[in-house]
């Protein structure tokens, strides 16, 4: 529920400025969910098939270590699982 994810902002005492702020920071979060074994996954888009793409990662990863840290975790291990010998991580 929608209600639900804003509360914390539209009801909280921080100047509306900052409010606003924040919540637009994890706006891109409507397209990622957790996995049945608990791993964080996000679209790059609805339109687009990459899952936790790398190169998107920089717009996105700040409010996730603030307010979901283990979602990093999550994604560094399956980038992890996919890097090949050279060092590459695909995308």
């Amino acid at each position: 529920d929608i209600r639900c994810f804003h509360g914390p902002w539209a009801g909280s005492s921080l100047p509306s400025w900052l409010s606003d702020m924040l919540l637009n920071s994890v706006s891109h979060v409507r397209s990622a969910w957790f996995q049945r074994n608990a791993e964080w996954r996000q679209w790059e888009a609805y339109d687009c098939v990459n899952v936790d793409s790398i190169h998107n990662d920089g717009e996105r990863h700040l409010p996730y270590l603030f307010f979901l840290p283990e979602t990093t975790k999550n994604k560094m291990i399956a980038w992890a699982r996919t890097q090949d010998s050279s060092g590459m991580v695909p995308e």
